[in-house]
């Protein structure tokens, strides 16, 4: 079944580049009909405001729309699976199957703890490069390539060069509510699958997974860069999971 679904791809961030997942799901994703999208106030895309969360919400609506998607599924990663919960919300949404990748939490407290341990872990003298760096919109690549070993387990000699825009995932994510999504996850009537590595950081809510998770040893929040090998194969094996 999974592999005969249109796919809509819900990137992370915010404020990244698309490229990322296009180019870290290119061969595990082979079989697969995938839509990638760059999401409003990313690097590339043109937008003279700070979308909101609707907003982004609703461009995933948009890139249906515009393909014509009938049913499909939806592939997300971090901060995406958010988006794709706003969206499983809406009535008459014809998601027939969700495949989470390193989803951020299902509850509010637990993702602001996620990233309050992750920027403990930065030493300080990276985190003010970061800040300075942030002020100029033409260092987003430089700037990912500060933030994205502390999201990881495994060395990447070759870092991805990704455009980001730190301001804009800043602003972003603080539209965020307090939310809990236990019961709505809880309550999915279509199928769905999570791909996490077990030395990710926002991989918190372990019992809550625990029975439709296929889960990579040894690898953080990038599984598709830190063991390209794995995760090809756990894609193999969603449906059997």
């Amino acid at each position: 079944m999974f592999d005969i679904l249109d796919w809509v791809v819900v990137p992370g961030g915010p404020g990244l580049s698309v490229k990322y997942l296009e180019s870290g799901f290119a061969d595990s994703f082979s079989r697969y009909r995938l839509y990638f999208y760059n999401s409003l106030g990313s690097p590339g895309t043109e937008i003279d405001h700070i979308p909101t969360i609707m907003e982004l919400v609703n461009q995933l609506f948009d890139v249906v729309e515009l393909n014509r998607l009938r049913k499909f599924g939806l592939i997300t990663h971090s901060f995406g699976n958010y988006l794709a919960m706003r969206a499983l919300e809406r009535a008459g949404n014809n998601i027939s199957a969700i495949i989470m990748i390193s989803p951020m939490p299902f509850v509010f407290s637990h993702w602001k703890n996620a990233l309050l341990q992750i920027e403990k872990n930065i030493p300080e003298m990276v985190l003010k490069r970061i800040q300075m760096l942030a002020c100029d919109q033409t260092k987003g690549i430089e700037v990912f390539e500060l933030i994205f070993p502390y999201y990881t387990s495994r060395f990447i000699e070759n870092v991805p060069r990704i455009p980001f825009n730190l301001e804009v995932c800043d602003k972003i994510s603080a539209q965020v509510d307090e939310y809990n999504d236990v019961a709505f996850l809880s309550s999915f009537n279509i199928p769905w699958v999570c791909i996490v590595g077990d030395k990710d950081p926002f991989f918190v809510e372990r019992d809550l997974l625990a029975d439709r998770t296929i889960i990579i040893p040894d690898v953080g929040h990038y599984p598709f860069f830190e063991d390209p090998i794995a995760f090809t194969k756990a894609i193999s094996d969603i449906e059997g999971k």
